[in-house]
C-alpha cells in the first residue's frame, strides 16, 4: 500500500480523466474529481437513489394493491387496501390511521385484523428505505482518493557514476526528503502497518569462552502492483527477504585516541575491517563519540550493484556498523550494541541519575538480502521485468524501478536517514539515551518497516522532488507515458466509479417510466369494470 505523508501537489495529477483505479479485487474504471465536485455529485446521487427506491416501492405497491383489491372478497380487506393506495404518500399519517383500524377490526372480531399491521410495516419501509439505500451504494460510488499522475511530473534521478563526488553529494541530498517522509510514516505506524513486515525474534547464542552474545535476525515482506499504486499488472509481486547477524571478528584493537574529558571515561574508537578486507574503503571503518551524542549506524554494501551482479548473485551482502561506544545512558543496557558499564570516576553528583556508558568493541551486523519479482509462476530480477512472459512490462518503468530497487532499500534508507536511522536515536536527552530499552531488534524493526514503506512509495516519491533538481532524469519524453501508469493520492481528490455514475441515473429514469406507465395501465383496468357496472 502507498503511504502518502504530505499534500500531493495539484499539478501532479489529472482530474476529470478516465483511468484504471487499482483495487485488491482488480482494476475499476474510474474518474477523479476535486473534493468540491465530488461532494456535490455525492449529494446528487443520494437524491437519485432515494428517488429510485421510492419508484421501486411504488411499483410494488401498485401491483400488490391492484391484485389484492381485485381478488379480495372481504369488504374489510378491500377498504384497508383502498386506504393504503390513496394515502401511501403520507406514511406517518397512514400508519396512524391503520393503527386505529387494527383496534376497530379486533373489536369487531374481524379475521383481517392483522392486515393493517402488515401494511404499517410496508408503508414505514417506504420512508426508511430511501434513507438507507444511499448508505449502501455510496461506498461503491466513492471508491478512493486517487488520480492518475501527470507524466511530465515524474522524476527519477540518474545515479551518479563512481568517483563523481559532487554529483553523489547532490544525489544524496535529493533523497533526504523522501527518507524523512518514510521515517515519519514509520513513527506513527499502527499495528496494521507494522504487520506488513515480518521480523523474527532474535536467535541468541552465548559464546562460552568470550561470553559474547551473538544475535541473528531474519526479515521478509511482500508487495504487489497495487502496493506500488500501479494501474496495471495485477498479479505481479515483489518478495524481499534478508538476515543480519552480529559479527565480532571484524573488530580490530580499540585505540585510546582521545583524552579523558567526559566523566573520567577514556574515549575509545572502535575500528572495523569489513569482511576482514583490509582494502575495503582503503582501510578500517572507525566509530567514536565524534559521530555524535546519539547512537548512529553506518551502512556499507560489499560490492557495487550492477547488471552483472544482479544476474549472477542470489544475495546482496551489506554491513551495518554501529557507533555507540562511550555514549552515556541513564539506564543499564545488555544488548550487544548497547552493552554498558558503570561510570565511577568522577562519582555522579548528588541528585544526578546513575550514569552508564556503552562499552567498546560493539559488533557490526553482517547482512544479506535477496529479492525477486514473480508473475503467474515466473520469477525475475528487477533488471529483467520486461522478459516475464505475458506481463508486457514497459521498458521505461523497468528502468525507473531498476534505479531505485537495485540495491536493498534498507541499505539506502539507512544511509539517507543518517543519524535518524536507529530507534535508539529518538531517545536522546542532552547527553543521555536509554540503553535499557534499546536493542538491535528494535532498530531492525524500524529499518525493515522503513524499507517497506520506501519501496511502496517508489513511484509516489518520484512526483515530490519539486523544482531545482539538477540531476538528469531517467524519464524522457519518449518513455514518460510508460512510466506514468500509476496513481497518486490526496485528500483533495475524490475517485468515482464510472459504472455507478452511469447505472444510477439510468435505472432511476427507467423505474420512473415503468412506474408511470404501470400506474396509467392499472388505473384504466380499474376504471373499466366500474364503467361496465
Amino acid at each position: 500500500m502507498v503511504f502518502p505523508t504530505e499534500q500531493q501537489p495539484s499539478d501532479t495529477y489529472h482530474l476529470w480523466r478516465r483511468f484504471s483505479f487499482p483495487t485488491k479485487h482488480g482494476s475499476i474504471r474510474a474518474i477523479a474529481v476535486d473534493e468540491t465536485a465530488g461532494n456535490r455529485i455525492n449529494t446528487l446521487y443520494a437524491i437519485l437513489l432515494e428517488m429510485m427506491f421510492a419508484e421501486i416501492i411504488a411499483i410494488i405497491l401498485l401491483v400488490v394493491l391492484h391484485v389484492s383489491i381485485s381478488r379480495t372478497v372481504s369488504q374489510d380487506a378491500k377498504e384497508i387496501n383502498r386506504k393504503v393506495k390513496k394515502e401511501q404518500h403520507e406514511p406517518f399519517s397512514l400508519a396512524g390511521s391503520l393503527g386505529r383500524d387494527v383496534r376497530t377490526l379486533r373489536k369487531d372480531n374481524s379475521r383481517f385484523w392483522w392486515l393493517p399491521l402488515v401494511w404499517i410495516a410496508v408503508v414505514l419501509s417506504t420512508w426508511v428505505g430511501p434513507k438507507t439505500l444511499p448508505l449502501l451504494v455510496t461506498p461503491r460510488l466513492l471508491i478512493g482518493n486517487s488520480a492518475p499522475v501527470v507524466a511530465s511530473k515524474v522524476y527519477f534521478p540518474q545515479t551518479p557514476k563512481d568517483g563523481d563526488g559532487l554529483s553523489l553529494s547532490v544525489f544524496v541530498k535529493s533523497q533526504g526528503p523522501a527518507a524523512l517522509r518514510t521515517i515519519g510514516t514509520v513513527g506513527i505506524a499502527d499495528s496494521t502497518t507494522q504487520n506488513l513486515v515480518h521480523v523474527t525474534n532474535p536467535k541468541v547464542t552465548i559464546d562460552r569462552v568470550s561470553g559474547q552474545k551473538d544475535i541473528e535476525i531474519d526479515y521478509n515482506y511482500d508487495l504487489g502492483a497495487l502496493d506500488f499504486g500501479m494501474q496495471r499488472f495485477e498479479g505481479l509481486s515483489l518478495h524481499v527477504e534478508g538476515s543480519c547477524r552480529t559479527e565480532y571478528n571484524w573488530l580490530k584493537s580499540t585505540e585510546n585516541d582521545f583524552p579523558r574529558n567526559f566523566r573520567g571515561i577514556d574515549h575509545k574508537t572502535d575500528a572495523y575491517h569489513l569482511w576482514n578486507n583490509d582494502y575495503y574503503l582503503n582501510g578500517a571503518v572507525f566509530t567514536s563519540l565524534l559521530d555524535g551524542w546519539a547512537p548512529r549506524a553506518f551502512f556499507y554494501p560489499q560490492y557495487p550493484a550492477n547488471d552483472t551482479w544482479i544476474r549472477t548473485q542470489p544475495k546482496f551482502n551489506y554491513a551495518i556498523v554501529i557507533s555507540s561506544v562511550n555514549r552515556t545512558s541513564f539506564s543499564q543496557g545488555f544488548d550487544p550494541w548497547y552493552l554498558t558499564g558503570a561510570v565511577t570516576e568522577p562519582a555522579p553528583a548528588p541528585g544526578d541519575p546513575p550514569a552508564w556508558y556503552v562499552q567498546p568493541r560493539r559488533p557490526a551486523l553482517s547482512c544479506w538480502e535477496s529479492n525477486f519479482w514473480s508473475y503467474k509462476g515466473h520469477k525475475s530480477s528487477v533488471a529483467d521485468l520486461v522478459g516475464i512472459p505475458g506481463l508486457k512490462f514497459p521498458p521505461g518503468l523497468q528502468a525507473a524501478l531498476y534505479s531505485q530497487l537495485l540495491q536493498p532499500k534498507i541499505l539506502n534508507v539507512g544511509r539517507y536517514l543518517s543519524g535518524s536511522a536507529l530507534a535508539s536515536s529518538e531517545q536522546v536527552t542532552d547527553y543521555y539515551f536509554d540503553a535499557k530499552s534499546s536493542s538491535i531488534y528494535e532498530d531492525m524493526k524500524r529499518l525493515v518497516l522503513a524499507a517497506y514503506v520506501s519501496t511502496a512509495n517508489t513511484l509516489l516519491d518520484s512526483t515530490l522532488y519539486g523544482p531545482g533538481t539538477t540531476i538528469p532524469n531517467i524519464v524522457t519524453p519518449k518513455n514518460q507515458d510508460e512510466v506514468a501508469g500509476f496513481v497518486v493520492s490526496s485528500s483533495d481528490i475524490i475517485t468515482l466509479s464510472i459504472s455507478v455514475l452511469v447505472i444510477v441515473p439510468i435505472f432511476t429514469l427507467l423505474f420512473g417510466i415503468v412506474g408511470l406507465l404501470l400506474g396509467f395501465y392499472l388505473d384504466r383496468r380499474e376504471k373499466g369494470p366500474e364503467k361496465d357496472k
